[in-house]
């Protein structure tokens, strides 16, 4: 039974193996018939992973690449960077012209039927895009490739171009070991698109704390309606209520309103929508 891979959930795989390649060089993906996938191994320094070419558009064809101008239809890649057997959220992207696996750039060329897939080694033209804050997950997107940034504190060789950031997630760890994560709902344009990455250049995106608390008010009749939100350096929005500890959502956070002296006119707590 074929089954289909939606971009963001994570799932279990039975992998196998279809073709092993010792050497950087063209690795052509063979269609799994149990799954509908298209799968191979390409190899990366002195290993070598397991990677998936998904249908997600399901239109029968295997060359639906990212595009940041008509971004809501196009197929996935996946690779199991952990070799554990299961490809988690954090190991699937959009598919894009150009794909990276742990360092080592593929160009992605697709049969005119859109049928087969062919990765050929490639080697782009490299700039640096360093991020203000440190523990910092991106998605940044450009018309050749898709990638997912983080650790290295904050620091990337990724290929020339123009990039859009599509997703910004800040994540802390407290003095009791648990690790907070916080995911930005709304991204500024003028501060997350068009940010050019120049070869041998380097680009700072400014991102993350210092946060300023705001609270975003929207008044309907008879009502005033108050969302707690954080603003990062560039604007950026993260709502409050989106903060996870390990990985669990947390108790929405509650509220007094005060007057001018100090008094408190009324008190709650924030509800989930």
């Amino acid at each position: 039974m074929k089954r289909a891979l939606a971009f963001g959930v994570a799932l279990s795989l039975l992998m196998v193996p279809l073709i092993v390649s010792a050497a950087r060089g063209d690795v052509s993906l063979t269609r799994d018939p149990k799954t509908g996938y298209l799968t191979g191994q390409v190899p990366s320094g002195e290993k070598t992973y397991t990677v998936y070419v998904l249908d997600q558009s399901r239109d029968g064809r295997y060359d639906g690449f990212f595009n940041t101008a008509a971004p809501r239809r196009f197929d996935a890649f996946a690779c199991d960077l952990d070799g554990n057997g299961a490809v988690s959220q954090e190991e699937v992207l959009p598919l894009s012209k150009i794909v990276e696996v742990r360092g080592a750039y593929f160009s992605v060329e697709a049969s005119a039927d859109g049928k087969s897939l062919v990765l050929k080694d490639a080697k782009p033209a490299l700039g640096t895009l360093t991020a203000t804050s440190p523990d910092v997950t991106l998605l940044v997107a450009s018309k050749d490739c898709y990638l997912r940034l983080s650790g290295s504190d904050g620091k990337w060789q990724v290929p020339a171009g123009t990039y859009t950031v599509t997703a910004v997630t800040l994540k802390k760890t407290d003095e009791k070991g648990a690790t907070w994560t916080l995911a930005a709902a709304r991204l500024p344009e003028d501060k997350f698109r068009n940010i050019e990455v120049k070869a041998g250049g380097t680009t700072e995106l400014k991102a993350g704390a210092p946060l300023m608390t705001r609270a975003q008010v929207t008044e309907g009749p008879g009502v005033v309606a108050f969302t707690p939100a954080l603003v990062g350096q560039s604007g950026e929005v993260y709502a409050t209520p989106a903060a996870a500890r390990n990985n669990q959502r947390q108790a929405a956070p509650k509220f007094r309103i005060v007057n001018r002296a100090g008094k408190v006119l009324a008190s709650g707590a924030f509800q989930y929508g």
